[in-house]
Protein backbone atom coordinates (compact mmCIF):
# COMPACT_ATOMS: atom_id res chain seq x y z
CA UNK A 1 0.00 0.00 0.00
CA UNK A 2 1.18 3.70 -0.63
CA UNK A 3 1.28 6.15 2.23
CA UNK A 4 -2.18 7.31 0.90
CA UNK A 5 -3.77 4.12 1.60
CA UNK A 6 -2.05 3.73 4.92
CA UNK A 7 -3.19 7.16 6.11
CA UNK A 8 -7.09 6.04 4.65
CA UNK A 9 -7.17 3.11 5.86
CA UNK A 10 -6.29 4.58 9.65
CA UNK A 11 -8.61 7.44 9.02
CA UNK A 12 -6.46 10.19 9.10
CA UNK A 13 -8.05 13.23 7.45
CA UNK A 14 -5.17 15.76 7.54
CA UNK A 15 -2.48 13.35 6.83
CA UNK A 16 -4.12 12.39 3.53
CA UNK A 17 -4.69 16.20 3.27
CA UNK A 18 -1.22 16.84 2.77
CA UNK A 19 -0.21 13.94 1.25
CA UNK A 20 -1.84 14.18 -2.04
CA UNK A 21 -1.19 17.59 -2.23
CA UNK A 22 -0.01 18.02 -6.02
CA UNK A 23 -1.12 14.46 -6.81
CA UNK A 24 -3.95 13.61 -9.21
CA UNK A 25 -3.27 10.37 -11.64
CA UNK A 26 -1.09 9.00 -8.39
CA UNK A 27 -4.14 8.90 -6.74
CA UNK A 28 -5.30 5.54 -9.45
CA UNK A 29 -2.43 3.54 -7.80
CA UNK A 30 -4.00 -0.08 -6.45
CA UNK A 31 -2.98 -1.72 -3.30
CA UNK A 32 -2.30 -5.63 -3.98
CA UNK A 33 -5.96 -6.05 -3.56
CA UNK A 34 -6.90 -3.70 -6.21
CA UNK A 35 -8.30 -1.25 -4.46
CA UNK A 36 -8.07 2.42 -4.91
CA UNK A 37 -7.75 4.53 -1.57
CA UNK A 38 -11.07 6.00 -2.82
CA UNK A 39 -11.95 2.38 -2.70
CA UNK A 40 -10.57 1.81 0.91
CA UNK A 41 -12.40 5.29 1.77
CA UNK A 42 -15.93 3.70 0.89
CA UNK A 43 -14.94 0.65 2.37
CA UNK A 44 -14.44 2.04 5.76
CA UNK A 45 -16.97 4.76 5.69
CA UNK A 46 -14.82 7.77 5.64
CA UNK A 47 -16.28 10.05 4.16
CA UNK A 48 -14.73 13.24 4.28
CA UNK A 49 -10.87 11.18 3.25
CA UNK A 50 -13.13 10.61 0.28
CA UNK A 51 -14.10 14.09 -0.69
CA UNK A 52 -10.90 14.99 -0.04
CA UNK A 53 -10.17 12.26 -3.07
CA UNK A 54 -12.70 12.81 -5.15
CA UNK A 55 -11.97 16.55 -5.49
CA UNK A 56 -8.50 15.49 -6.10
CA UNK A 57 -9.35 13.41 -9.17
CA UNK A 58 -13.13 13.26 -10.02
CA UNK A 59 -12.08 10.63 -11.60
CA UNK A 60 -11.71 7.39 -9.14
CA UNK A 61 -15.45 7.66 -9.06
CA UNK A 62 -15.52 4.84 -11.90
CA UNK A 63 -12.33 2.88 -10.61
CA UNK A 64 -13.68 -0.18 -9.81
CA UNK A 65 -12.62 -3.59 -7.35
CA UNK A 66 -11.32 -6.86 -8.89
CA UNK A 67 -15.22 -7.97 -8.64
CA UNK A 68 -16.25 -4.99 -10.62
CA UNK A 69 -17.58 -2.52 -7.71
CA UNK A 70 -17.18 0.79 -7.85
CA UNK A 71 -17.11 3.10 -4.50
CA UNK A 72 -20.70 4.32 -3.92
CA UNK A 73 -21.53 0.44 -4.53
CA UNK A 74 -18.72 -0.49 -1.99
CA UNK A 75 -19.67 2.33 1.17
CA UNK A 76 -23.59 0.78 0.13
CA UNK A 77 -22.61 -2.44 0.39
CA UNK A 78 -21.08 -2.09 3.91
CA UNK A 79 -23.99 -0.10 4.70
CA UNK A 80 -22.35 3.01 5.56
CA UNK A 81 -25.30 5.87 4.69
CA UNK A 82 -23.44 9.08 4.78
CA UNK A 83 -20.02 8.06 2.79
CA UNK A 84 -23.13 6.26 0.50
CA UNK A 85 -25.00 9.49 -0.06
CA UNK A 86 -21.95 11.50 -0.67
CA UNK A 87 -20.68 9.31 -3.36
CA UNK A 88 -24.06 8.69 -5.10
CA UNK A 89 -24.40 12.66 -5.26
CA UNK A 90 -20.80 12.96 -7.17
CA UNK A 91 -21.79 9.62 -8.77
CA UNK A 92 -25.27 9.96 -9.87
CA UNK A 93 -25.33 11.43 -13.38
CA UNK A 94 -22.62 9.06 -14.74
CA UNK A 95 -24.05 6.16 -13.45
CA UNK A 96 -25.20 5.27 -17.00
CA UNK A 97 -21.67 4.52 -17.87
CA UNK A 98 -21.00 1.86 -14.84
CA UNK A 99 -22.73 -1.35 -15.86
CA UNK A 100 -24.31 -3.93 -13.20
CA UNK A 101 -23.47 -2.09 -10.20
CA UNK A 102 -26.85 -0.04 -10.92
CA UNK A 103 -29.03 -3.10 -10.00
CA UNK A 104 -26.12 -4.47 -7.73
CA UNK A 105 -26.48 -0.89 -5.74
CA UNK A 106 -30.12 -0.17 -6.08
CA UNK A 107 -30.11 -4.04 -4.49
CA UNK A 108 -27.70 -3.33 -1.33
CA UNK A 109 -29.65 0.81 -1.16
CA UNK A 110 -32.82 -1.81 -0.49
CA UNK A 111 -30.96 -3.99 1.70
CA UNK A 112 -29.64 -1.60 3.95
CA UNK A 113 -32.95 0.27 4.15
CA UNK A 114 -31.48 3.65 1.98
CA UNK A 115 -35.03 3.65 0.47
CA UNK A 116 -34.44 7.50 -1.15
CA UNK A 117 -31.01 6.24 -3.16
CA UNK A 118 -33.01 3.25 -4.31
CA UNK A 119 -36.14 5.90 -5.45
CA UNK A 120 -33.79 7.80 -7.39
CA UNK A 121 -32.26 5.14 -8.95
CA UNK A 122 -35.52 3.20 -10.50
CA UNK A 123 -36.94 6.61 -11.45
CA UNK A 124 -34.07 7.24 -13.22
CA UNK A 125 -32.64 4.11 -14.49
CA UNK A 126 -34.37 2.40 -17.72
CA UNK A 127 -38.01 0.87 -16.43
CA UNK A 128 -37.88 -2.52 -15.31
CA UNK A 129 -34.66 -2.42 -13.34
CA UNK A 130 -36.26 -3.25 -10.18
CA UNK A 131 -37.01 -6.45 -11.48
CA UNK A 132 -33.45 -7.32 -12.66
CA UNK A 133 -30.81 -9.20 -11.26
CA UNK A 134 -27.24 -10.38 -12.20
CA UNK A 135 -24.99 -12.85 -11.65
CA UNK A 136 -23.94 -11.16 -7.83
CA UNK A 137 -27.52 -10.58 -7.07
CA UNK A 138 -31.10 -11.61 -6.83
CA UNK A 139 -33.79 -8.11 -8.21
CA UNK A 140 -34.19 -5.11 -5.80
CA UNK A 141 -37.87 -6.51 -5.57
CA UNK A 142 -37.40 -10.25 -4.20
CA UNK A 143 -34.71 -8.43 -2.14
CA UNK A 144 -37.60 -6.22 -1.11
CA UNK A 145 -40.33 -9.57 -0.39
CA UNK A 146 -37.17 -11.11 1.85
CA UNK A 147 -37.49 -8.02 4.27
CA UNK A 148 -40.74 -8.16 6.18
CA UNK A 149 -39.81 -5.93 9.03
CA UNK A 150 -40.01 -2.92 6.21
CA UNK A 151 -43.83 -3.59 5.74
CA UNK A 152 -46.50 -2.81 8.21
CA UNK A 153 -48.50 -5.70 7.48
CA UNK A 154 -45.28 -8.16 8.73
CA UNK A 155 -44.07 -6.30 11.61
CA UNK A 156 -45.19 -7.46 14.99
CA UNK A 157 -46.14 -4.65 17.41
CA UNK A 158 -47.94 -4.78 20.65
CA UNK A 159 -51.07 -2.49 21.40
CA UNK A 160 -49.49 0.58 22.38
CA UNK A 161 -46.93 0.53 20.01
CA UNK A 162 -49.44 0.06 17.35
CA UNK A 163 -51.80 2.72 18.55
CA UNK A 164 -48.61 5.19 18.42
CA UNK A 165 -47.51 3.95 15.06
CA UNK A 166 -51.29 4.53 13.95
CA UNK A 167 -51.57 8.01 14.61
CA UNK A 168 -47.69 9.17 14.36
CA UNK A 169 -47.18 11.67 11.26
CA UNK A 170 -44.77 10.78 8.62
CA UNK A 171 -43.79 12.31 5.63
CA UNK A 172 -44.06 10.69 1.98
CA UNK A 173 -40.59 10.39 1.27
CA UNK A 174 -38.96 13.06 -1.23
CA UNK A 175 -36.27 11.90 -2.69
CA UNK A 176 -35.48 15.48 -4.92
CA UNK A 177 -32.62 16.00 -2.96
CA UNK A 178 -30.91 12.81 -3.00
CA UNK A 179 -28.41 13.69 -5.13
CA UNK A 180 -27.21 16.73 -2.58
CA UNK A 181 -24.77 15.61 -0.41
CA UNK A 182 -25.51 17.56 3.07
CA UNK A 183 -23.16 16.63 5.75
CA UNK A 184 -25.31 18.77 8.32
CA UNK A 185 -27.87 15.60 7.76
CA UNK A 186 -25.11 13.33 9.78
CA UNK A 187 -24.12 16.04 12.76
CA UNK A 188 -24.41 15.33 16.31
CA UNK A 189 -28.06 17.35 17.50
CA UNK A 190 -27.09 20.01 19.73
CA UNK A 191 -27.46 19.53 23.35
CA UNK A 192 -30.93 20.26 23.82
CA UNK A 193 -32.50 18.20 20.79
CA UNK A 194 -29.73 15.42 21.96
CA UNK A 195 -31.51 15.07 25.24
CA UNK A 196 -34.71 15.01 23.39
CA UNK A 197 -33.86 12.63 21.02
CA UNK A 198 -32.35 10.19 24.10
CA UNK A 199 -36.02 11.02 25.75
CA UNK A 200 -37.74 10.00 23.11
CA UNK A 201 -35.92 6.45 22.01
CA UNK A 202 -36.22 5.88 26.05
CA UNK A 203 -39.52 5.68 25.57
CA UNK A 204 -39.38 4.20 22.48
CA UNK A 205 -40.89 6.66 20.20
CA UNK A 206 -37.83 7.38 18.06
CA UNK A 207 -38.19 3.95 17.00
CA UNK A 208 -41.71 3.67 16.24
CA UNK A 209 -41.23 6.76 13.75
CA UNK A 210 -38.05 5.37 12.40
CA UNK A 211 -39.74 2.17 11.60
CA UNK A 212 -43.16 4.13 9.86
CA UNK A 213 -40.89 6.13 7.75
CA UNK A 214 -39.31 2.87 6.45
CA UNK A 215 -42.49 1.43 5.87
CA UNK A 216 -43.59 4.52 4.11
CA UNK A 217 -40.53 4.39 1.79
CA UNK A 218 -40.42 1.11 1.49
CA UNK A 219 -43.99 1.09 -0.32
CA UNK A 220 -43.60 3.76 -1.97
CA UNK A 221 -40.63 2.07 -3.79
CA UNK A 222 -42.52 -1.30 -4.38
CA UNK A 223 -45.12 0.59 -5.84
CA UNK A 224 -42.95 2.26 -8.39
CA UNK A 225 -41.13 -1.03 -9.31
CA UNK A 226 -44.42 -2.84 -9.84
CA UNK A 227 -45.67 -0.18 -12.08
CA UNK A 228 -43.17 1.34 -14.19
CA UNK A 229 -41.95 -2.41 -14.93
CA UNK A 230 -41.07 -3.10 -18.52
CA UNK A 231 -43.67 -3.90 -20.31
CA UNK A 232 -43.57 -6.73 -21.71
CA UNK A 233 -41.15 -8.79 -19.22
CA UNK A 234 -38.51 -11.12 -20.20
CA UNK A 235 -38.10 -14.17 -18.39
CA UNK A 236 -35.52 -13.38 -15.84
CA UNK A 237 -37.55 -10.67 -14.71
CA UNK A 238 -41.03 -13.10 -14.87
CA UNK A 239 -38.73 -15.43 -12.69
CA UNK A 240 -37.91 -12.64 -9.98
CA UNK A 241 -41.27 -11.56 -9.99
CA UNK A 242 -42.51 -15.09 -8.67
CA UNK A 243 -39.70 -15.54 -6.32
CA UNK A 244 -40.78 -12.00 -4.73
CA UNK A 245 -44.38 -13.03 -4.64
CA UNK A 246 -43.58 -17.02 -3.10
CA UNK A 247 -41.07 -14.98 -0.36
CA UNK A 248 -43.28 -12.58 0.31
CA UNK A 249 -46.14 -15.25 0.97
CA UNK A 250 -43.75 -17.08 3.25
CA UNK A 251 -42.80 -13.45 4.95
CA UNK A 252 -46.39 -12.49 5.33
CA UNK A 253 -46.11 -9.36 3.37
CA UNK A 254 -49.48 -8.60 1.61
CA UNK A 255 -48.49 -5.08 0.03
CA UNK A 256 -46.00 -6.76 -2.06
CA UNK A 257 -48.78 -9.69 -2.98
CA UNK A 258 -51.20 -7.02 -3.56
CA UNK A 259 -48.97 -4.51 -5.94
CA UNK A 260 -47.54 -7.44 -7.75
CA UNK A 261 -50.92 -9.66 -8.51
CA UNK A 262 -52.83 -5.81 -9.48
CA UNK A 263 -49.89 -5.66 -11.71
CA UNK A 264 -49.94 -9.16 -12.78
CA UNK A 265 -53.34 -11.01 -12.51
CA UNK A 266 -52.13 -14.34 -14.09
CA UNK A 267 -49.41 -14.40 -11.25
CA UNK A 268 -52.43 -15.33 -8.55
CA UNK A 269 -52.57 -18.83 -10.59
CA UNK A 270 -48.92 -19.62 -10.17
CA UNK A 271 -47.60 -22.30 -8.51
CA UNK A 272 -44.58 -23.63 -6.29
CA UNK A 273 -41.61 -25.66 -7.66
CA UNK A 274 -42.19 -28.85 -5.07
CA UNK A 275 -45.59 -29.23 -4.25
CA UNK A 276 -47.63 -27.59 -6.88
CA UNK A 277 -49.23 -25.05 -4.28
CA UNK A 278 -50.81 -21.42 -5.07
CA UNK A 279 -50.27 -18.65 -3.25
CA UNK A 280 -53.26 -19.49 -1.01
CA UNK A 281 -52.39 -23.19 -0.16
CA UNK A 282 -48.89 -21.84 0.50
CA UNK A 283 -49.90 -19.29 3.06
CA UNK A 284 -51.85 -21.71 4.69
CA UNK A 285 -48.88 -23.43 5.08
CA UNK A 286 -46.96 -20.78 6.49
CA UNK A 287 -49.64 -20.16 8.56
CA UNK A 288 -49.87 -16.19 7.26
CA UNK A 289 -52.93 -14.90 8.39
CA UNK A 290 -52.92 -11.62 6.77
CA UNK A 291 -51.82 -13.64 3.32
CA UNK A 292 -54.69 -15.67 3.45
CA UNK A 293 -57.36 -13.36 4.90
CA UNK A 294 -56.55 -11.98 1.31
CA UNK A 295 -58.97 -14.35 -0.14
CA UNK A 296 -61.97 -12.89 1.24
CA UNK A 297 -61.35 -9.74 -0.61
CA UNK A 298 -62.00 -11.57 -3.99
CA UNK A 299 -64.94 -12.23 -6.19
CA UNK A 300 -66.26 -15.45 -8.17
CA UNK A 301 -62.76 -15.84 -8.68
CA UNK A 302 -61.75 -17.46 -5.37
CA UNK A 303 -63.85 -20.52 -6.36
CA UNK A 304 -61.38 -22.42 -8.27
CA UNK A 305 -58.42 -21.59 -5.70
CA UNK A 306 -60.82 -23.09 -3.13
CA UNK A 307 -60.84 -26.45 -4.53
CA UNK A 308 -57.83 -26.99 -6.32
CA UNK A 309 -55.19 -29.50 -5.00
CA UNK A 310 -51.53 -29.71 -5.02
CA UNK A 311 -49.76 -32.40 -6.45
CA UNK A 312 -50.26 -34.55 -3.60
CA UNK A 313 -53.87 -34.43 -4.21
CA UNK A 314 -54.29 -32.14 -0.82
CA UNK A 315 -56.45 -29.34 -0.98
CA UNK A 316 -56.94 -25.99 1.63
CA UNK A 317 -58.25 -28.26 4.41
CA UNK A 318 -55.83 -31.02 4.40
CA UNK A 319 -52.72 -28.29 3.85
CA UNK A 320 -54.34 -26.46 7.20
CA UNK A 321 -54.20 -30.22 9.00
CA UNK A 322 -50.10 -30.58 8.47
CA UNK A 323 -48.54 -28.69 11.64
CA UNK A 324 -47.42 -25.25 11.35
CA UNK A 325 -43.32 -24.65 10.84
CA UNK A 326 -41.56 -23.91 14.30
CA UNK A 327 -40.58 -20.30 13.49
CA UNK A 328 -44.76 -19.41 13.72
CA UNK A 329 -45.18 -21.79 16.59
CA UNK A 330 -42.47 -20.11 18.57
CA UNK A 331 -44.21 -16.83 18.80
CA UNK A 332 -46.87 -18.50 21.34
CA UNK A 333 -46.73 -19.29 24.13
CA UNK A 334 -47.17 -22.86 25.57
CA UNK A 335 -48.13 -25.65 23.58
CA UNK A 336 -51.92 -25.70 24.26
CA UNK A 337 -52.43 -22.42 23.12
CA UNK A 338 -50.36 -23.21 19.90
CA UNK A 339 -52.76 -26.17 19.32
CA UNK A 340 -55.22 -23.70 19.92
CA UNK A 341 -54.19 -21.57 17.16
CA UNK A 342 -53.57 -25.11 14.97
CA UNK A 343 -57.52 -25.40 16.02
CA UNK A 344 -58.49 -21.82 14.78
CA UNK A 345 -56.47 -22.70 11.17
CA UNK A 346 -58.37 -25.72 10.66
CA UNK A 347 -61.72 -24.09 11.73
CA UNK A 348 -61.30 -21.29 9.25
CA UNK A 349 -59.97 -22.90 6.59
CA UNK A 350 -63.31 -25.59 6.98
CA UNK A 351 -65.25 -22.66 7.10
CA UNK A 352 -64.50 -21.59 3.67
CA UNK A 353 -64.82 -25.09 1.98
CA UNK A 354 -67.87 -26.92 0.79
CA UNK A 355 -68.73 -30.29 2.24
CA UNK A 356 -67.24 -32.52 -0.13
CA UNK A 357 -64.23 -31.28 -0.11
CA UNK A 358 -64.10 -31.40 3.92
CA UNK A 359 -64.09 -35.42 3.26
CA UNK A 360 -61.79 -35.28 0.23
CA UNK A 361 -58.74 -38.02 0.72
CA UNK A 362 -55.21 -37.19 -0.47
CA UNK A 363 -52.71 -39.29 -2.19
CA UNK A 364 -52.24 -41.20 0.91
CA UNK A 365 -55.87 -41.51 1.54
CA UNK A 366 -56.62 -39.52 4.28
CA UNK A 367 -59.54 -36.83 5.11
CA UNK A 368 -58.47 -33.52 6.08
CA UNK A 369 -59.69 -34.24 9.33
CA UNK A 370 -57.39 -37.55 9.86
CA UNK A 371 -54.25 -35.40 8.30
CA UNK A 372 -54.89 -33.15 11.43
CA UNK A 373 -54.84 -35.78 14.07
CA UNK A 374 -52.09 -37.75 12.71
CA UNK A 375 -49.82 -34.30 13.03
CA UNK A 376 -50.43 -32.59 16.15
CA UNK A 377 -50.81 -35.79 18.22
CA UNK A 378 -47.31 -34.93 20.17
CA UNK A 379 -48.76 -31.28 20.26
CA UNK A 380 -51.90 -32.80 22.36
CA UNK A 381 -50.18 -34.63 24.21
CA UNK A 382 -47.47 -31.42 25.07
CA UNK A 383 -51.02 -28.95 25.57
CA UNK A 384 -52.11 -31.60 28.25
CA UNK A 385 -48.91 -31.73 29.98
CA UNK A 386 -48.45 -28.18 30.01
CA UNK A 387 -51.66 -27.50 30.87
CA UNK A 388 -51.68 -29.62 34.34
CA UNK A 389 -48.55 -28.23 34.88
CA UNK A 390 -49.98 -24.96 34.61
CA UNK A 391 -53.21 -26.08 36.79
CA UNK A 392 -50.82 -27.81 39.68
CA UNK A 393 -48.58 -24.17 40.31
CA UNK A 394 -51.66 -22.23 40.39
CA UNK A 395 -53.70 -24.83 42.57
CA UNK A 396 -50.96 -24.82 45.11
CA UNK A 397 -50.90 -20.93 45.46
CA UNK A 398 -54.54 -20.70 45.54
CA UNK A 399 -54.59 -23.29 48.76
CA UNK A 400 -52.16 -21.25 50.43
CA UNK A 401 -54.39 -18.43 50.23
CA UNK A 402 -57.75 -20.19 50.89
CA UNK A 403 -55.44 -21.50 54.05
CA UNK A 404 -54.35 -18.11 55.23
CA UNK A 405 -57.42 -16.10 54.85
CA UNK A 406 -59.48 -18.37 56.88
CA UNK A 407 -57.18 -18.26 59.60
CA UNK A 408 -57.27 -14.72 59.08
CA UNK A 409 -61.05 -14.29 59.65
CA UNK A 410 -60.54 -15.73 62.86
CA UNK A 411 -57.26 -13.85 63.99
CA UNK A 412 -58.76 -10.08 63.57
CA UNK A 413 -56.07 -7.57 64.67
CA UNK A 414 -56.62 -6.25 67.80
CA UNK A 415 -58.06 -9.11 69.02
CA UNK A 416 -61.97 -9.79 70.60
CA UNK A 417 -64.23 -8.33 73.09
CA UNK A 418 -63.85 -10.77 76.01
CA UNK A 419 -67.92 -10.10 77.36
CA UNK A 420 -69.00 -9.95 73.97
CA UNK A 421 -67.18 -11.75 71.44
CA UNK A 422 -66.92 -8.70 68.79
CA UNK A 423 -63.83 -7.73 67.24
CA UNK A 424 -62.53 -4.07 69.34
CA UNK A 425 -61.94 -2.15 65.97
CA UNK A 426 -65.42 -3.76 64.56
CA UNK A 427 -66.54 0.52 63.91
CA UNK A 428 -63.34 1.02 61.99
CA UNK A 429 -63.30 1.53 58.30
CA UNK A 430 -59.67 -0.29 58.19
CA UNK A 431 -61.37 -2.96 59.82
CA UNK A 432 -64.47 -3.33 56.89
CA UNK A 433 -61.50 -3.14 54.27
CA UNK A 434 -59.77 -5.61 56.15
CA UNK A 435 -62.70 -8.34 56.90
CA UNK A 436 -64.55 -7.61 53.33
CA UNK A 437 -61.14 -8.03 50.70
CA UNK A 438 -60.06 -11.41 53.23
CA UNK A 439 -63.51 -12.73 52.26
CA UNK A 440 -62.98 -11.81 48.64
CA UNK A 441 -59.49 -12.98 48.62
CA UNK A 442 -61.00 -16.40 50.28
CA UNK A 443 -63.84 -16.86 47.91
CA UNK A 444 -61.80 -15.96 44.41
CA UNK A 445 -59.11 -18.60 45.67
CA UNK A 446 -61.22 -21.12 46.40
CA UNK A 447 -63.46 -20.20 42.95
CA UNK A 448 -59.49 -20.23 41.14
CA UNK A 449 -58.25 -23.71 43.00
CA UNK A 450 -61.81 -25.53 42.19
CA UNK A 451 -61.12 -24.18 38.09
CA UNK A 452 -57.57 -25.42 38.23
CA UNK A 453 -58.62 -29.06 39.91
CA UNK A 454 -61.24 -28.78 36.91
CA UNK A 455 -58.55 -28.34 34.12
CA UNK A 456 -56.41 -31.51 35.64
CA UNK A 457 -59.37 -33.68 35.16
CA UNK A 458 -60.87 -32.83 32.11
CA UNK A 459 -60.28 -35.32 29.34
CA UNK A 460 -58.30 -33.08 26.95
CA UNK A 461 -59.62 -34.09 23.66
CA UNK A 462 -58.38 -31.95 20.17
CA UNK A 463 -61.63 -29.86 20.13
CA UNK A 464 -61.30 -28.79 23.98
CA UNK A 465 -58.26 -26.40 23.41
CA UNK A 466 -60.60 -24.67 21.12
CA UNK A 467 -62.64 -23.02 23.31
CA UNK A 468 -63.45 -24.65 27.01
CA UNK A 469 -59.79 -25.36 28.20
CA UNK A 470 -59.21 -21.97 27.16
CA UNK A 471 -61.67 -20.61 29.22
CA UNK A 472 -61.30 -22.55 32.46
CA UNK A 473 -57.56 -20.99 31.83
CA UNK A 474 -58.57 -17.92 31.58
CA UNK A 475 -61.05 -17.84 34.70
CA UNK A 476 -58.38 -19.32 37.10
CA UNK A 477 -55.95 -17.24 36.22
CA UNK A 478 -58.34 -14.12 37.01
CA UNK A 479 -59.55 -15.11 40.08
CA UNK A 480 -55.75 -16.24 40.94
CA UNK A 481 -54.78 -12.54 40.38
CA UNK A 482 -57.98 -11.08 42.36
CA UNK A 483 -57.15 -13.49 45.44
CA UNK A 484 -53.84 -12.07 45.38
CA UNK A 485 -54.54 -8.59 45.61
CA UNK A 486 -57.43 -8.95 47.87
CA UNK A 487 -54.72 -10.49 50.11
CA UNK A 488 -52.32 -8.06 50.06
CA UNK A 489 -54.82 -5.24 50.44
CA UNK A 490 -56.30 -7.35 53.79
CA UNK A 491 -52.12 -7.30 55.15
CA UNK A 492 -52.24 -3.34 54.34
CA UNK A 493 -55.56 -3.35 56.02
CA UNK A 494 -54.33 -5.03 59.38
CA UNK A 495 -51.31 -3.05 59.62
CA UNK A 496 -53.33 0.15 59.07
CA UNK A 497 -55.11 -1.28 62.38
CA UNK A 498 -52.16 -2.27 64.29
CA UNK A 499 -49.60 0.45 63.18
CA UNK A 500 -52.41 3.23 64.26
CA UNK A 501 -50.99 6.38 61.63
CA UNK A 502 -47.39 5.49 61.54
CA UNK A 503 -47.29 6.15 58.10
CA UNK A 504 -43.29 6.18 58.11
CA UNK A 505 -43.93 2.47 58.57
CA UNK A 506 -47.23 2.17 56.36
CA UNK A 507 -46.15 3.30 53.09
CA UNK A 508 -43.22 1.24 52.47
CA UNK A 509 -45.09 -1.37 53.30
CA UNK A 510 -47.97 -0.76 51.10
CA UNK A 511 -45.61 0.51 48.20
CA UNK A 512 -44.02 -3.40 48.39
CA UNK A 513 -47.43 -5.04 48.75
CA UNK A 514 -48.42 -2.95 45.06
CA UNK A 515 -45.38 -4.30 43.94
CA UNK A 516 -46.23 -7.89 44.71
CA UNK A 517 -49.10 -7.58 42.69
CA UNK A 518 -47.50 -5.79 39.79
CA UNK A 519 -44.72 -8.59 39.42
CA UNK A 520 -47.63 -11.22 38.92
CA UNK A 521 -49.33 -8.74 36.48
CA UNK A 522 -46.08 -8.06 34.90
CA UNK A 523 -45.87 -12.39 34.20
CA UNK A 524 -49.09 -13.33 34.16
CA UNK A 525 -51.06 -10.90 32.47
CA UNK A 526 -49.22 -10.82 28.94
CA UNK A 527 -49.96 -14.27 28.88
CA UNK A 528 -53.84 -13.91 30.05
CA UNK A 529 -54.10 -11.31 27.14
CA UNK A 530 -52.68 -13.78 24.89
CA UNK A 531 -55.37 -16.17 26.19
CA UNK A 532 -58.55 -13.72 25.68
CA UNK A 533 -57.29 -12.55 22.40
CA UNK A 534 -56.81 -16.06 20.93
CA UNK A 535 -60.22 -17.43 22.40
CA UNK A 536 -62.71 -14.25 22.05
CA UNK A 537 -61.07 -12.93 18.89
CA UNK A 538 -59.70 -14.16 15.78
CA UNK A 539 -56.31 -13.38 13.50
CA UNK A 540 -58.18 -13.33 10.74
CA UNK A 541 -59.57 -10.75 8.45
CA UNK A 542 -63.09 -11.74 7.05
CA UNK A 543 -64.48 -8.43 5.91
CA UNK A 544 -61.70 -7.77 3.49
CA UNK A 545 -62.44 -4.74 0.49
CA UNK A 546 -62.14 -6.20 -2.97
CA UNK A 547 -58.87 -5.35 -3.47
CA UNK A 548 -58.43 -7.12 -7.47
CA UNK A 549 -59.93 -5.19 -10.08
CA UNK A 550 -61.83 -7.17 -13.07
Amino acid sequence: MTATHLATLAGHVEIVKELIKGMSEELEKENNDGDTALCMAAYNGKTKIAQLLVEKHFALIGFPTPSELIPVSIACMRGHKEATHFLYSVTAEHFKDFGKNNIILLNDAVFNNMFDIALDIVKNEPHGLGTKSCERCHSALVTLSSMPAAFSSSTRFSFWQRLIYQYIPVQQPDCTRVREYDPGMYKEPSQPLAGLMRFLEFIGIKKIYETKLIHVQALQLLRHICRESSDPIDAEQYEEITTALFRAVKNGITEIIVEIIQEYPDMMWKRTNDYKRDIFQYAIEKRQEKVFSLIYGLDARKVPLITSVDSHQNNMLHIAGYLAPPTQLAHISGAALQLQRELQWFQEVEGIMNARSKETLNKNGETPKQVFTTNHKDLVIEGEKWMKEFATACSVVGALIITIMFAAAFTVPGGSDGDTGLPLFLHKTSFMVYIVSDAIALFTSSASVLMFLGMLTSRYSEEDFLKSLPRKLVFGVFTLFCSITAMMLTFCAALVIMLKGQLAVIVPIVVLASFTVGVFVVLQFPLLFDILHCTYGTIFTRKMEPWLSK
